[in-house]
């Protein structure tokens, strides 16, 4: 692991190094992200409601 820091240090500089090792250790919401080719996302909405899940929905940027 340690040579990986020393190539992210040389690539990115120290200061943006400790910002990713910060933002790696921050815990990843939840989400799903839906192949509306395959499937509608209210379809899919309804069928995971129907299993019990909670969803809502975040708004892309």
């Amino acid at each position: 692991m340690q040579y990986m820091i020393e190539r992210y240090i040389d690539f990115l500089g120290l200061e943006e190094t400790l910002q990713l090792l910060e933002a790696n250790e921050r815990p990843l919401i939840p989400s799903i992200r839906v192949n509306t080719l395959k499937i509608g996302v209210d379809k899919l909405k309804k069928r995971l409601d129907s299993k019990g899940f909670i969803l809502e929905t975040i708004e892309r940027e």
